[in-house]
């Protein structure tokens, strides 16, 4: 067992979780759970079945507490298949609530300000937790708010109860979100210099190079990446002493080969997830399949030995049948990285009811399809492309683009670029003009 201390407050934890499921969750009695309550360290979990969203879907009441009742129900976004709903109790919540409530709160002048930012998801229902400063909520769908903007990211201490004291202001939301704050501001030309924002924290959508360049180099902060499940209690947060995503100590994560789900401890697989009581107890999730692809690696961090890097949704992703390991040639990330940089691929317009914003694609994503044609042992990777220009109408710029488009995607990926080399597969590129391909919302990551 490893004696990190993450490590061993996830071990102590479990030994707890799996006595709980067993007595009070149906369907961790039943035959292929048999061994749950042996299990007393993080090692001995591969032993235990691959929890699917299918399996609950089927029979959800099998996974709940047989008496507790839910006082939250949350649900999954349903862009990945069918919606599921996840049940929390109050016993849960104010297990929560007592753990990460904080005996030596800061004081007034250090406590940070929390600019929650809403746009795309302001029904959502979160799973109440005391944030760690004050928060404001900053709805964008309000043009009320929409118009104080300004004001807000200048001096966001005057809008949160208490002392106004300048402080520390760090913006919280999903990518999307931001990407929508951000063009807002452009469009009244607001001097970003101004603005009293150390950091920002984003979540539910790819920050690809370029993006986090554009960001970064615009609000004059970092940016750190989170990556969570509806389903779970608990995220994974980019690392700031190492870069890379760790999962919350209140969570275990493992990887998985996608395709004989034996354990990974270094190279790419899916991210598999157990939650733990006291923190969640109504519907308990034991290594529960994500669907999401990463790259894991033991990391020498001081925070977590478990260190990644999000690569997307696996069936968002292109395999090459026969090839060993995980089988994936290019991730959803790894392709739509090497694609942002190209100014001349279209975008999807969104949020069209901001009538603020002149340019509705600079909000949207990049338009383009992956697919892996097989036809009597020959395997190409086509990657049909949306273009801002009509491509038969200018040959030589689009024989260029090809041309540094290829060069992009196997630059991504080496197993691409591997593979190719090897004559296991060929790349095809094909460009389409605009409106070819439908509004595109890439489901690249939870």
């Amino acid at each position: 067992m490893s004696d990190h201390p993450r490590d061993e407050f996830r071990t102590q934890l479990l030994n707890h979780t799996m006595r709980f499921a067993a007595a009070y969750v149906p369907a961790y009695g039943e035959v292929a759970y048999r061994c749950l309550s042996d299990v007393h360290a993080l090692a001995q979990l591969p032993s235990l079945p691959i929890l699917k969203k299918s399996d609950i879907l089927m029979r959800p009441e099998a996974f709940r507490h047989i008496s507790m009742e839910p006082h939250l129900i949350q649900h999954t976004s349903g862009t990945s298949g069918q919606i599921l709903h996840v049940h929390r109790s109050k016993e849960e919540l104010a297990a929560i609530e007592s753990f990460f409530s904080k005996s030596d709160e800061p004081t007034d002048k250090t406590t940070p300000v929390i600019i929650s930012i809403l746009g795309s998801t302001t029904d959502a229902i979160q799973t109440p937790a005391p944030a760690v400063g004050q928060v404001f909520r900053l709805n964008l769908r309000d043009p009320t708010w929409r118009s104080r903007i300004q004001d807000v990211v200048r001096a966001p201490w005057e809008y949160v109860e208490g002392t106004h004291h300048a402080r520390p202001a760090v913006i919280v939301g999903l990518e999307s979100d931001l990407r929508v704050l951000t063009a807002l501001l452009r469009e009244c030309s607001f001097d970003f210099s101004s603005a009293s924002i150390s950091s920002l924290i984003t979540s539910g959508d790819v920050i690809t190079r370029r993006l986090r360049r554009y960001y970064e180099s615009t609000w004059r902060a970092p940016l750190f990446d989170q990556y969570g499940l509806s389903e779970i209690f608990g995220s994974c947060n980019q690392c700031g002493v190492c870069g890379h995503l760790h999962p919350d100590p209140h969570v275990i994560m493992e990887v998985v080969n996608p395709i004989s789900s034996e354990p990974v401890s270094d190279g790419v697989g899916i991210a598999v997830f157990t939650t733990l009581a006291p923190f969640v107890q109504c519907q308990p999730f034991i290594r529960y399949w994500s669907g999401d692809l990463v790259e894991i690696s033991e990391v020498s961090c001081p925070v977590d030995l478990l260190g990644f890097r999000l690569l997307g949704r696996l069936y968002k992703s292109v395999s090459l049948p026969g090839l060993t390991g995980s089988g994936i040639v290019l991730s959803a990330i790894e392709a739509y990285d090497a694609l942002d940089d190209f100014s001349e691929i279209a975008s999807s317009g969104m949020f069209k009811w901001l009538w603020e914003i002149k340019d509705h694609s600079q909000l949207g994503h990049l338009k383009f399809d992956l697919r892996m044609d097989s036809d009597r042992g020959s395997h190409t990777l086509v990657a049909t492309i949306e273009t801002r220009f009509t491509p038969h109408l200018y040959p030589e710029q689009s024989e260029s683009l090809k041309f540094r488009i290829r060069d992009a995607l196997c630059k991504r990926s080496g197993s691409l670029r591997e593979s190719i080399q090897a004559g296991h597969m060929s790349l095809r590129i094909n460009l389409k003009p605009p409106g070819s391909i439908d509004s595109f919302m890439p489901d690249m990551v939870e």
